[in-house]
């Protein structure tokens, strides 16, 4: 077995203090659903929720308020007993096993429509449970089979964003001697992929994919310290900074009678050594309802069953890094339950307390992500050069739908002497826009002024995140307009300026000024400095030029663009995110 290097972090379990004020209240009878399973995730467009009726699989969104935006959307028909659904980087996959295959498909509007199958796994056995992750490899699937009267668990790799894709990396995961698999759960980190499954005897394992190496490897399964003569029933597994996290619900007998536990474990990464410790016992054994997310804050949050005989027998505590916090009670409802996590949002989607052909949302209100990426560009409209900040969107789906989210702040250094004068607000936009062009700004790029910007989000709620990091432009000078009767605006310095967007994908414009006729250069490299593009090579007479690069066929990742010109040369950075 493979040595991992670094050694457990253990982390005391307090119970400190009850806040509910952060839940919302109930929100119930929402017109999709029906009274079967149901999956659901998160992103900035609203809660995606998949759901049975009659054998069809079909698909609603909700906002964040409980209203409906999108129902009864079919994804597929004749499917089997399990589904999942994961969010990335804008896009929604639905999985599901059909005769016993399993099956993705993709959304990349919002959930509005759908493909047909984007890819398939032939298999010969039943299904026996599903779980997927996604991230920018592609969609991590874990499911058991039964065969042979055992249950075996498997893990497959979707690279989605390939333009055919093909299944990757097809492990059957429980592939020891008197080993056994049931309800795999799935988690990713940086190098490597965390599977954690149920064993024969009640036992339960945990194994590591590295899946960045050259060759990638996996690593002998680890067993988890349960209790000796107790029975693992569930277990959720998450990636929380560089450690890895299972839950698990456990029973064993003290005396003539059944005691049941909520068990943490938790290693590094890249370790094989995990602590444990109890959490909490005397959960419900007959409705082991078991939930483990992580928010952006790096807070986890674990739901599950508590006593069988109370009405809504279930807990949600909040994990911070150093303790647990009892956080709220009677929260989930029998069996039809899930919860998704965006930003530092949770949403608890379940049947409706009355209806049990409808469904309830509920939010865990929290303030919003910082605003990622500002950047800062040059844009001339009309003639006039103007500053233009832009950002990626923030993840939350109550910053998306509100209309004055963000908030652009503006300091200004009139003399370039350094006394700035104190922040002011200058707008509130929407949710849905990431940039914003300061029209009171006049002959930006250049000159002895100076303007920094920062932006921060607001959901719905009125919560408000932390403001993004500083963005800097000069104005002033740099150009002038030509006399005669063409009037062309020709620069007075070389300049290049930001690429807009930026975070982009695949596609962005690099503009660029030229005092002079003179020979110009723009060279794209990679990380590794290697060339992936020569937008301009030539001799270009004076005025200010835009070039589109096209990176579709590139991976996401940071590149790097270079300017020269006469004397003139400057290098700047980009993102390419897909």
């Amino acid at each position: 077995m493979m040595k991992k290097l670094f050694a457990v972090l253990l982390f005391a379990v307090n119970i400190l203090f009850v806040f509910a004020q952060s839940w919302t209240d109930e929100v119930t009878s929402i017109q999709i659903g029906s009274n079967q399973k149901i999956a659901s995730a998160s992103d900035k467009f609203g809660i995606h929720i998949l759901y049975y009726s009659g054998g069809t699989l079909k698909y609603g969104r909700i906002n964040s308020a409980g209203s409906t935006l999108v129902s009864d959307i079919t994804i597929a028909t004749g499917i089997g007993n399990y589904a999942a659904i994961t969010t990335h980087n804008d896009k929604i996959y639905a999985i599901y096993d059909k005769n016993t295959d399993i099956y993705i498909a993709k959304s990349t509007d919002g959930g509005s429509s759908w493909t047909t199958p984007l890819t398939q796994y032939s298999r010969t056995n039943s299904i026996g449970s599903l779980s997927a992750t996604s991230d920018d490899k592609g969609v991590h699937v874990v499911w058991s089979e039964y065969a042979a009267g055992i249950n075996e668990a498997y893990y497959a790799l979707a690279p989605v964003g390939e333009p055919s894709p093909n299944w990757k990396y097809f492990k059957e995961v429980s592939d020891y001697s008197n080993h056994a698999g049931v309800n795999p759960s799935v988690a990713v980190s940086a190098n490597e992929v965390h599977i954690t499954y149920q064993g024969l005897y009640g036992t339960a394992k945990s194994r590591d994919f590295l899946i960045n190496q050259s060759t990638p490897t996996w690593e002998d399964p680890v067993d988890l310290d349960y209790f000796p003569s107790g029975s693992v029933k569930n277990n959720k597994t998450v990636v929380r900074g560089n450690n890895v996290y299972v839950i698990t619900l456990e029973s064993y007998y003290i005396g003539d009678s059944y005691t049941f536990n909520v068990r943490q474990y938790i290693r590094a990464v890249n370790s094989s050594s995990f602590s444990t410790t109890t959490l909490a016992d005397e959960y419900s054994s007959s409705s082991p309802n078991l939930h483990l997310l992580t928010t952006a804050n790096g807070d986890l949050h674990l739901f599950y069953n508590k006593r069988y005989f109370e009405t809504n027998p279930s807990t949600h505590v909040k994990f911070n890094g150093s303790s647990w916090s009892t956080v709220q009670n009677n929260l989930i409802r029998r069996d039809r339950n899930h919860i998704s996590s965006v930003g530092n949002d949770l949403f608890l989607v379940q049947e409706d307390q009355v209806f049990s052909d409808k469904l309830s949302v509920r939010q865990y209100d929290a303030a919003p992500t910082t605003v990622q990426s500002p950047s800062i560009a040059v844009v001339n409209i009309n003639g006039e050069n103007y500053p233009r900040v832009s950002w990626i969107l923030n993840p939350e789906p109550d910053v998306y739908a509100n209309s004055s989210a963000y908030e652009i702040w503006r300091r200004d250094d009139n003399t370039g002497s350094g006394a700035w004068t104190a922040w002011s607000l200058k707008s509130s936009i929407s949710g849905s826009i990431s940039s914003y062009t300061d029209t009171q700004i006049f002959g930006a790029g250049f000159g002895p002024q100076r303007h920094e910007y920062k932006v921060r989000a607001k959901d719905v709620g009125n919560n408000t995140g932390n403001y993004s990091s500083v963005v800097t432009v000069r104005s002033g000078a740099g150009l002038e307009k030509r006399g005669g009767e063409s009037g062309d605006i020709i620069p007075t310095q070389y300049s290049i300026s930001q690429n807009y967007p930026n975070p982009f994908n695949p596609a962005t414009t690099i503009t660029f000024s030229l005092p002079e006729a003179t020979h110009a250069n723009v060279t794209v490299f990679d990380a590794l400095g290697r060339v992936v593009s020569v937008l301009v090579d030539e001799q270009l007479s004076e005025g200010m030029y835009s070039f589109a690069f096209d990176a579709s066929h590139l991976s996401s990742g940071m590149y790097f663009y270079s300017f020269h010109a006469g004397a003139f040369n400057e290098t700047r950075t980009m993102l390419l995110i897909k």
